[in-house]
């Protein structure tokens, strides 16, 4: 049978690409010589942790750990990441690395950050950067505390905003939040005050 697929223009084999978990596309480089850099064009950055783990024994916290900085560092600057996914267990220390080295003059317009179980406050951070994006249309995150807040949100582009379980040390959080949504089209929110939520 004739390998119609890769036949296809590049910009249609990542539009396909873009829909798959990224430990998937990066297992595309072994098909051929065509296959072997067109993961690093794909949009989309989708990262789990608790699918990458038990989608092999041999996997572990530190390999998915190694795995996601290879795959984010691994990609050349100027390349656009236009949707950025991360859920990870609450032991997972380096998201606002993550978050942070993919927003960076990346045109980033998606975004979903959250955690498998109710995370240790210490390792429940989400980057202030995200609530600065001139690009963002969506945003979801997933129990995430904050025991802070950015002096100020500027969310100018932002059409729908997610909150799931999230925890807010004070209910002047929530105001700036939506207030510094002027555009904001969609919102989804269950959220409680930190001392409820402990």
């Amino acid at each position: 049978m004739a390998d119609r697929i890769s036949n296809l223009p590049d910009e249609v084999i990542c539009h396909i690409l873009s829909f798959l978990p990224t430990e998937d596309v990066v297992a595309t480089t072994v098909l051929s010589k065509r296959w072997r850099s067109l993961w690093l064009l794909v949009p989309t950055l989708d990262f789990h942790y608790e699918r990458y783990i038990s989608s092999n024994n041999n996997r572990s916290h530190s390999s998915f750990v190694r795995f996601v900085y290879a795959t984010i560092l691994g990609r050349s600057f100027p390349q656009p990441i236009k949707t950025f996914r991360i859920i990870c267990d609450s032991s997972v220390s380096d998201t606002i690395i993550w978050l942070n080295t993919s927003m960076q003059k990346r045109q980033v317009q998606n975004v979903e950050v959250g955690y498998l179980s109710k995370p240790d406050w210490v390792h429940c951070k989400v980057s202030f950067s995200i609530f600065s994006s001139t690009t963002l249309v969506v945003l979801k995150l997933h129990r995430v505390c904050f025991n802070a807040f950015p002096y100020s949100v500027d969310l100018s582009t932002l059409k729908a905003l997610h909150l799931s379980h999230i925890a807010f040390k004070k209910a002047q959080f929530i105001v700036e939040l939506l207030h510094g949504c002027p555009i904001l089209e969609e919102l989804e929110a269950n959220v409680v005050l930190c001392n409820d939520y402990y």
